[in-house]
């Protein structure tokens, strides 16, 4: 009984923590910044050229063109969070709320 009690707090308390800390975020609260919906511009190009199977080196629609991975390297060129936008927009979400989910 002390070691299912000890592996439920294992698991339920980090995501307590977790919750705690992401409280304004699931209600609402948080500031998305204009920063937010630059980064969103760059990943929509970036994700809808690899689902064509390109993967782009340069985006012409920042500042007239530029280079995709000096905007990417805020989270990584091949972060895995990508790929779940990318499984969210194909279960019926829109795209930004499959990016910001």
């Amino acid at each position: 009984m002390k070691n299912k009690l000890q592996n439920l707090l294992k698991i339920s308390l980090p995501f307590g923590i977790w919750l705690f800390l992401f409280k304004s975020f699931f209600s609402g609260q948080a500031v998305i910044s204009s920063e937010t919906l630059h980064i969103y511009s760059v990943v929509k190009f970036y994700i809808d050229n690899l689902r064509l199977g390109i993967f782009p080196l340069w985006d012409p629609f920042v500042m007239w063109g530029a280079p995709t991975q000096i905007f990417l390297n805020y989270v990584g060129v091949f972060n895995p969070f990508w790929l779940l936008t990318i499984i969210f927009n194909a279960c019926g979400l829109s795209f930004y709320q499959s990016f910001v989910g």
